[in-house]
C-alpha cells in the first residue's frame, strides 16, 4: 500500500508484470503502414493555392482543373461514377428499396468490411459516398489525388462485394436490412408531427422527382 504524495490518493502497486501476463508481438505494438497517406514533401500550410491543368493517366484527351489544397499544398479532386437507370425510383417500392440498399451498403462498408480500408483512407483525408434517386446510382470519391485511382478501385470493389454477399446473404443482411428499414420508417413517422415547413420539404424533394410519388405512397410501400 502506498500513498500518491499530491492529491494523498491510497494506491496498490501489482507485483506481477503486464507482459508476463499478457505477452505482446513486436508485430502488434504499431499499426501497418496507412496505404493511402500522400507521399513526398509537404508544402508549407497556407500556401496560396494556384489553379491547373491535371491531366489525369487513366483518361484520354480529358483535362480536370483543380486547386492546390490550402492545409497541405498539394491537389484534391473528386471522381464519381454513375450508373444511370430509372429502377432506383419507377415505384414507390422500388424507391424503397433503393434507399434501403443504400443504408445497408454506408452501414456495412463504414464498418470494417473486409478489404476495405475505410478507416485508413479517412485518416489520409480520403472520403465516399453513394447516392440514389430517380436517375439512378452515384458513387463518389474524393480526397487528396495522389491516392485517390488506389482508393477509387478499392471502393468499387468493396460495392461490388457487398453486393454480392448480400444477395447471397453471406453477411448478416436481415440485421442490416432491418436496421435501415427501422431508421427509414421513424423518418417517415417523424413528418406526422414535423412543422409544415419541414413537412412541405419532404413533399417537395419527392414531388420534384420523376415519377412522383406521395408520402403517403412512400410510407405504405415500407411497410
Amino acid at each position: 500500500r502506498e500513498v500518491e504524495p499530491i492529491y494523498s490518493t491510497v494506491f496498490y502497486r501489482s507485483t506481477q508484470k503486464l507482459a508476463d501476463t499478457y505477452p505482446i508481438e513486436k508485430k502488434d505494438l504499431f499499426p501497418l503502414p496507412n496505404p493511402f497517406l500522400p507521399e513526398g514533401e509537404l508544402r508549407p500550410r497556407f500556401q496560396k493555392a494556384k489553379a491547373f491543368t491535371y491531366k489525369a493517366p487513366n483518361f484520354i484527351n480529358d483535362k480536370f482543373w483543380t486547386k492546390q489544397d490550402m492545409s497541405f499544398g498539394v491537389p484534391r479532386a473528386s471522381a464519381f461514377a454513375f450508373y444511370r437507370t430509372e429502377r432506383c425510383a419507377d415505384t414507390p417500392k422500388n424507391l424503397i428499396l433503393a434507399r434501403l440498399y443504400r443504408s445497408c451498403l454506408i452501414d456495412a462498408l463504414r464498418d470494417n468490411y473486409p478489404g476495405f480500408r475505410s478507416y485508413d483512407a479517412s485518416l489520409a483525408g480520403l472520403d465516399w459516398g453513394v447516392a440514389v434517386g430517380a436517375r439512378g446510382f452515384l458513387l463518389t470519391v474524393a480526397g487528396y489525388d495522389q491516392k485517390l485511382d488506389l482508393f477509387a478501385a478499392e471502393t468499387a470493389k468493396a460495392v461490388r462485394a457487398f453486393t454480392a454477399d448480400f444477395v447471397a446473404r453471406r453477411i448478416d443482411s436481415k440485421l442490416l436490412f432491418e436496421r435501415a428499414r427501422d431508421t427509414m420508417s421513424r423518418e417517415l413517422a417523424r413528418d406526422d408531427v414535423a412543422p409544415p415547413a419541414s413537412r412541405a420539404a419532404s413533399e417537395l424533394a419527392l414531388i420534384l422527382e420523376s415519377p412522383r410519388h406521395d408520402i403517403d405512397e412512400v410510407r405504405t410501400a415500407l411497410t
